[in-house]
């Protein structure tokens, strides 16, 4: 973990988009440091490509996952904030529909 981790903010510290491909495949790691470092590195590159595999972070079980993929997506602008919105919709939804199941005792 540490390793992949540590990849991960290597990354995006060398400035370069191209290094996004990768990053992209680390947003899926089993290891939510990895994830957070992913999703760092992809706001910091400004790499708009990957706007879409930062929103499924979102919904992350991990807090601090969820808050720099947030935070990612805001750096990624205009992209960034469609994602953003969408995901925000999405969270909305799922949050609805499980509340209304708890209700009716089907959760």
């Amino acid at each position: 973990m540490e390793v992949r981790a540590a990849a991960a903010r290597a990354l995006g510290d060398l400035g370069l988009v191209e290094a996004a491909d990768g990053l992209a495949y680390a947003t899926t790691d089993a290891d939510w440091r990895v994830r957070l470092r992913a999703c760092e590195a992809i706001g910091r590159l400004g790499a708009w490509r990957h706007a879409l595999c930062l929103q499924p972070l979102m919904d992350d079980p991990a807090w601090w996952v969820r808050f720099r993929a947030e935070e990612a997506l805001r750096r990624l602008e205009e992209f960034g904030e469609g994602a953003l919105k969408d995901a925000g919709e999405l969270l909305n939804r799922n949050a609805h529909k499980i509340a209304t199941q708890t209700k009716t005792g089907r959760a």
